[in-house]
């Protein structure tokens, strides 16, 4: 359904009609958003990361019938990000993980998810966080991810796998030293 309804979407857009983009938007924000905080460490970097992509999407004028339109979109998303990291040289710590969480949480569950994502940010490799990040917060799958980052389905998988391990193993005993990269 969700795939039929961006389909749909970017097809107008193709036409002409730009008030089709506000459905795109709707149907892929939170995971454009999750990939760009993860990568840009940055709420404004993310944000202005976001309006890159959705801009790109706009200009793009191009009728295609993607086979996965919200693979396609997240790639713009991750190309935009990168192409900010290189422009700025930019690879400033992550400032406020609570941010990233609803402010609609308890205050225990916030301060639970802010420890793991901190946890996350000390324990794993960036590439760890990024898949981890697109797959619990941008709730995207395996194999969007796979072809988002262009990495084999088994390498996404078994590197999910492994930064939960990590996790685990920090947040069960915390003597595991950090690996940070």
């Amino acid at each position: 359904m969700l795939k039929n309804q961006l389909q749909l979407a970017l097809q107008k857009i193709a036409a002409g009609d730009a008030s089709a983009l506000e459905t795109v938007y709707h149907l892929t924000y939170k995971k454009v958003y999750a990939l760009s905080i993860c990568i840009l460490k940055n709420r404004q970097d993310a944000a202005d990361a976001m309006q890159e992509t959705y801009k790109k999407i706009l200009l793009n004028n191009r009728c295609n019938n993607y086979v996965n339109p919200e693979g396609w979109i997240v790639t713009i998303a991750k190309n935009c990000c990168f192409d900010m990291l290189r422009k700025y040289k930019k690879n400033v710590p992550y400032e406020d993980c609570e941010n990233l969480l609803s402010t609609e949480s308890k205050t225990e569950e916030k301060e639970e998810c802010s420890e793991i994502i901190e946890t996350a940010y000390k324990v794993l490799k960036e590439e760890e966080r990024l898949i981890l990040f697109m797959y619990t917060m941008g709730d995207m799958k395996h194999r969007d991810i796979a072809t988002a980052l262009k990495k084999p389905y088994a390498t996404i998988r078994w590197k999910y796998a492994q930064a939960i391990k990590k996790l685990q193993r920090k947040l069960n005993n915390g003597s595991e030293k950090d690996e940070k990269e």
